[in-house]
């Protein structure tokens, strides 16, 4: 495993995972429900060969819509750290040795071989995780156990207005292997293509250099108070989410406080 201790979202981020299959696209690959070769592969390869020829994705990143879900997410990882007792320390992404697949895990485990996923959810979303009935991340998750050499990986959900839910995935040799050869052979097929784009004419364009920033795909107004709506079952005040009298009235005292409780499963 090579390890990278890049921002996620920063420019390296990007660079460094460009043009490869990553971790959050292996159901696309390999479905989850029956292990079997997915047709969004060669759909999938396309994409990879279009960014790696135009040295940028050709899909923004939003970054959980804005700041606010960044903030959102650290939180989550730091209330899992206080329900677990337990160190974690993020890293921007892993790769194989040979750089062909990687993965960005949330945070590894400090002094163990585990990891943490963390989902932060909207309202509906969270329900789902607190009745065992969310998407399971089956092959993000056994994507970071393969590439990061890991025994087992705590799913994190997390919602600031509801309990926290944490789920341990022990590691799954079957799955893993399987998984494994499904990557190897879209990574064969992947260099197949770019060969023959380059003798069809096609010059990759090296990706940018430095910390740059993204492009600005903030969301509008409207998708501001869609977000508030999601997360909290009501409108938020203001676009920005700023943090009026009223409002740091209402979280502390009101039903939007996040519960000091956890869900097990």
């Amino acid at each position: 495993m090579i390890r990278y201790d890049f921002l996620q979202g920063s420019q390296e981020w990007i660079n460094v995972r460009l043009g490869i299959p990553t971790a959050s696209r292996f159901s696309d690959i390999l479905t989850p429900a029956k292990w079997e070769l997915s047709k969004s592969a060669i759909g999938y390869r396309h994409e990879l060969c279009a960014e790696w020829i135009l040295g940028n994705p050709v899909k923004p990143f939003k970054h959980a819509w804005t700041d606010r879900g960044s903030n959102l997410e650290q939180e989550g990882l730091d209330a899992y750290a206080f329900e677990k007792n337990t160190p974690v320390e993020q890293v921007g992404f892993i790769t194989l040795d040979d750089g062909r697949a990687g993965a960005s895990p949330d945070a590894l485990v400090v002094g163990v071989a585990g990891g943490v996923e963390n989902k932060t959810l909207s309202a509906v979303n969270h329900v789902a995780a607190l009745l065992g009935e969310a998407d399971k991340y089956t092959m993000q998750i056994a994507g970071q156990m393969w590439i990061g050499e890991l025994e087992w990986v705590d799913r994190v959900y997390f919602n600031p207005a509801m309990p926290l839910v944490i789920q341990r995935v022990e590691r799954d040799d079957a799955l893993i292997d399987k998984l494994a050869g499904a990557v190897l052979e879209f990574c064969d097929r992947l260099d197949e293509m770019k060969s023959r784009l380059i003798g069809l004419g096609c010059k990759p364009i090296p990706p940018p250099t430095g910390n740059k920033p993204l492009p600005d795909d903030r969301p509008t107004e409207a998708e501001l108070r869609e977000l508030g709506d999601e997360f909290f079952g009501e409108p938020l005040p203001t676009p920005d989410f700023g943090p009026t009298e009223d409002r740091i009235l209402q979280v502390a005292t009101g039903p939007l406080s996040r519960p000091k409780m956890a869900v097990w499963v």
